[in-house]
């Protein structure tokens, strides 16, 4: 950044710098750093695995059960990225915070909501979290045969390409609340705010679409 402010100097051109927090967006290619792409195939699996309108525990721990943030859905950050660039008002360099809504959350709000989509029943987090990969690779062969049930893609779920840090980092880990100031983006005449169900619901439709979970 601090080279574009040093070579932007002199020049016509402006730019500014928007800040996410959890990018919650779909990923089409075998990407295994999307938040959203790994839970929506657990969910899916542990569907599978355990049956329509099952018990789910939060995977993490209750420290990041209980952690406040701001989830920044790939939608939004573009939609606030490009109403910020257009404005004229927008001073060159100018760093905004980008985010789907002014009021943070905690999974204790969203898992409920996130589960819901899958015809789950969200509980609180056990007292040892659940390793998302070593559920997923403990029941592969399930995965595998619901790829064929539903004629999904395959890939998504496992390849060996993949270092699967992200979301065990991201359940054990971010046990700290982390939320943004929003405020200094909302003074800019941009308004609109999204809930967890319309960050989220728009991934796991697309990911349904492209035959990624059943």
């Amino acid at each position: 950044m601090d080279f574009i402010a040093y070579y932007s100097k002199d020049k016509k051109w402006s730019y500014v710098v928007t800040i996410p927090d959890l990018v919650i967006g779909l990923v089409p290619n075998q990407n295994f750093y999307s938040l959203a792409t790994t839970l929506g195939i657990y969910l899916s699996l542990w569907k599978e695995v355990h049956g329509e309108g099952a018990e789910c525990p939060f995977p993490g721990t209750e420290q990041v059960w209980k952690a406040l943030s701001n989830d920044s859905s790939s939608d939004m950050i573009a939609r606030q990225t490009i109403h910020v660039t257009l404005s004229s008002e927008t001073p060159k360099g100018a760093i905004y915070n980008v985010a789907d809504s002014k009021t943070p959350s905690s999974y204790v709000e969203k898992w409920p909501i996130l589960c819901s989509y899958f015809g789950l029943k969200a509980t609180a987090p056990r007292p040892e979290p659940i390793d998302i990969r070593q559920f997923i690779t403990d029941n592969f062969e399930t995965w595998s045969k619901a790829e064929d049930k539903y004629g999904l893609q395959k890939g998504h779920a496992q390849n060996e390409k993949a270092l699967f840090l992200s979301e065990h980092l991201l359940m054990t880990k971010f046990d700290f609340d982390r939320h943004f100031d929003m405020s200094k983006v909302y003074s800019t005449g941009f308004t609109e705010e999204r809930d967890t169900a319309t960050a989220w619901y728009s991934v796991f439709d697309r990911m349904r679409k492209a035959k990624i979970i059943p």
